[in-house]
């Protein structure tokens, strides 16, 4: 017989649900590390010389997009359904936490109830709707 026996164990790697899983570790960890570096560097009030050249700001911008671009598409290609539905739910939480949110901080502030919008407060907040939606969504 050509297929496994019975009695043979799956191999470490075979047990991975997500075949990609570290082409994507290794992406968020480089990605990380690229955003990092950038904040570090880029520590200086508006109007004065920024931390890095525009080249360099511009080159960061393109390969970020490049690989951001790839991934998905590879994601999208290599995803089954469950994980796919998982995933556009999750996104779609997180746009539309965002889009209400947005709008009712803006309100808030020009009613003198809250501070100035804060854009990354916003965006992270989403991202971990985003992540909680697909993350109970996947593994339920």
């Amino acid at each position: 017989m050509m297929g496994m026996k019975m009695t043979e164990k799956l191999s470490s790697r075979d047990k991975r649900r997500h075949p990609l899983r570290d082409l994507f570790l290794t992406a968020g960890v480089v990605g990380v590390a690229v955003v990092a570096a950038v904040t570090l560097l880029n520590r200086n009030p508006p109007g004065q010389e920024p931390g890095f050249s525009p080249v360099a700001g511009i080159a960061i911008i393109i390969g970020g997009l490049i690989g951001y671009a790839a991934l998905t598409l590879v994601y999208m290609k290599r995803t089954d359904e469950h994980d796919m539905n998982a995933n556009l739910w999750g996104l779609s939480y997180g746009y539309l936490f965002f889009a209400g949110a947005a709008p009712v901080w803006w309100m808030l502030n020009h009613s003198g109830l809250a501070g100035p919008v804060d854009f990354w407060a916003l965006y992270i907040i989403s991202a971990l709707v985003s992540a909680g939606a697909w993350s109970w969504l996947r593994f339920r």
